[in-house]
């Protein structure tokens, strides 16, 4: 992990070394020792970070790099280079030489660059294809700053106002486009984009888009070839410098990387570090058999954190300074505990299984192919077998989507059925609590929607994949991610979220993600022999909020008390006294639909806002 930070003025404007040390100093726990600052060009640039494979300097230009290069070997090939020992940023340098603004379309793994062409003063900065790696700009007069972290511009003089439609937004449980943040002066360079600063001003593109009409390949091929993609994901991402762990939940998606990380060429025999979060006070929550199924096939060194009794709230104050506001899940606590006891333990790197769910899909958007092909018989034998593994109403759920996808579509397009008319709000109502007037002045719509439409020419399973993949609150959890992991000068990475393993899970037919009702298929089949049949037959998930409820209550009933009765400034978003119904049917024990988010996102808006006052900026 490294800190980045640029200031890029008009030409002949003075160096501003103390600015960009207090940059990096705003940044000091992304990265605690190598910083320095140098000038190039209309440039003043600073790095954080021990490995100076991140920088190239040049005589009149550089290369920052805040990741790694997952494809060294063919751009060594393709850009003739003898020595291949040359660091990741001499390689973009090269790139950029060679290809220049076309140098992000042969780049494979996890970045964010800057790169500084003092020689025709322009500079380029990119972002990954998913956004693993964030990177923050805002202009100031006529100068233009970037950095690793939003808390490195703030301390640069950027103003710390933050748009009324954020918090919206994090009310309605949504997010703003890529490009947007918390904050109105400071924007995020969106993933697979490239954004240039010239003669001309300040512009940006897309060099990359993931592809919704990947062929299919063949299915009694795809649960080795998703093996071989996954250990080579997980081999790119095992540092060869630095101590590493595993985050390890007992999941499927976990445990698979556990296992391939254990049998790892490159490991050496050595015993891999694990750290679980447990719930021994909630048995029937807790996750401790399926980890100790994992380590039971030995090769790990485990390390538990218990986390029955973590206060939600403790230290927030702190994670909106490090994140630039609230975290977008309530579960931040626990992840926290996990990467500060790897820190404690003298480790750099987590593996991480994050987003294994959406990348490799359940495959539940066969279903509606199936009732829109008319196979109504085929789809209720698939929902009944998945009724047997994960107990739900079946029938229930069959006459919805028959009414939604089957029923209903045929009937409007009947010539002279009368139009659809609006919807009833559903049950329950994602948006129950936002006052109407909000609701209607920014336009919000139950976040749900989008993965209910199917794109033109694309079955709906593949365009549900395609749109979770796609999501902006894909790129927003990293960011999240991100500033929660380096507060401990930790690097989270992400083997499902390789490239080369989220276009093939893309590209499978239905059939291999959904049959007679197990989920996941090609992932199980892959992994077999590899994790334990206990987490192979595995289907159903912990409720994470009823871990959290619990010392939510304990720990926070007054604050709850206090925001919930005094706290005016809510009024304006909110329907206050739903909310403390909500919260009354919280402590009772008779939650229902989003009563705990509601009372989460008050509180933790709350804060928020005291934050924004405390910093000396407003709601604008």
């Amino acid at each position: 992990m490294s800190s980045l930070a640029a200031v890029v003025g008009p030409a002949g404007a003075p160096a501003c070394p103390q600015l960009l040390l207090g940059m990096l100093h705003a940044m000091h726990r992304r990265e605690p020792v190598g910083r320095f600052v140098e000038v190039r060009g209309d440039a003043t640039i600073g790095y954080g970070g021990q490995e100076r494979c991140g920088v190239h300097l040049g005589p009149r230009g550089a290369v920052l790099l805040d990741g790694r290069l997952d494809n060294r070997t063919e751009l060594i090939a393709a850009l003739d280079i003898e020595d291949g020992r040359v660091g990741d940023a001499r390689l973009i340098s090269a790139a950029y030489d060679k290809w220049s603004d076309g140098l992000a379309e042969h780049l494979l793994g996890d970045f964010a660059i800057l790169v500084i062409d003092g020689a025709r003063r322009r500079v380029l900065a990119v972002r990954d294809h998913f956004g693993v790696k964030p990177l923050y700009y805002a202009r100031q007069g006529e100068r233009v700053l970037f950095a690793s972290e939003q808390q490195a511009l703030l301390a640069a003089g950027v103003s710390a106002d933050v748009s009324t439609a954020a918090v919206v937004n994090f009310l309605a449980g949504t997010v703003g486009r890529p490009e947007q943040t918390n904050f109105e002066q400071i924007a995020c360079v969106p993933p697979a984009s490239l954004l240039v600063i010239d003669s001309n001003g300040l512009s940006a593109r897309s060099y990359w888009r993931l592809e919704p009409s990947l062929p299919e390949p063949p299915e009694q091929d795809a649960a080795e070839r998703l093996k071989l993609l996954l250990q080579q994901a997980v081999s790119c991402r095992l540092p060869k410098n630095a101590a590493y762990g595993v985050m390890l939940s007992g999941g499927l998606d976990s445990s698979s990387l556990a296992g391939l990380a254990r049998a790892d060429p490159a490991n050496h025999g050595r015993l891999i570090d694990t750290y679980s979060s447990v719930y021994d006070g909630t048995p029937e929550h807790n996750e401790r058999p399926y980890i100790e199924a994992v380590l039971a096939q030995s090769g790990f060194n485990p390390h538990f954190i218990a986390a029955d009794d973590i206060p939600p709230f403790e230290g927030y104050s702190e994670m909106i300074t490090q994140h630039g506001g609230p975290p977008i899940g309530p579960n931040t606590a626990a992840a926290r505990q996990v990467y500060a006891t790897a820190a404690r333990d003298g480790l750099r790197v987590l593996i991480d299984g994050h987003g294994g769910d959406e990348v490799v899909s359940h495959g539940h958007g066969k279903l509606l192919d199936l009732i829109e092909a008319g196979r109504l018989w085929e789809c209720w034998l698939e929902l009944d077998a998945l009724r047997r593994i994960e107990p739900f109403n079946a029938g229930a759920a069959y006459m919805r989507m028959l009414l939604d996808f089957g029923l209903r579509p045929k009937l409007h397009a009947l010539p002279g059925w009368p139009k659809a008319r609006a919807r009833r709000r559903p049950e329950p109502d994602p948006l129950g609590m936002i006052r109407p007037s909000i609701i209607d002045e920014f336009g919000l719509a139950d976040p749900r929607g989008r993965f209910r439409e199917r794109l033109p020419g694309r079955t709906f399973e593949r365009s549900q994949h395609f749109i979770t993949l796609t999501n902006s609150l894909q790129a927003k959890a990293f960011e999240l991610l991100d500033s929660l992991a380096a507060r401990y000068s930790i690097e989270a990475r992400y083997p499902f979220w390789d490239k080369r393993v989220v276009e093939f899970c893309l590209s499978l037919p239905p059939d291999a993600k959904f049959k007679r009702g197990v989920t996941r298929r090609v992932l199980r089949g892959s992994m077999s022999g590899v994790v334990p049949d206990m987490i192979l037959e595995r289907h159903v998930k912990f409720d994470f909020t009823a871990r959290i409820v619990a010392p939510l209550l304990a720990h926070h009933e007054p604050m709850i008390r206090r925001v919930l009765s005094d706290d005016s400034r809510l009024e304006r978003f909110l329907d206050m006294d739903a909310l403390r119904r909500a919260h009354e049917r919280l402590k009772a024990g008779s939650a229902k639909g989003f009563d705990f988010q509601w009372v989460w996102r008050a509180v933790s808006c709350s804060q928020w806002l005291d934050w924004i006052e405390s910093n000396k900026g407003r709601l604008v």
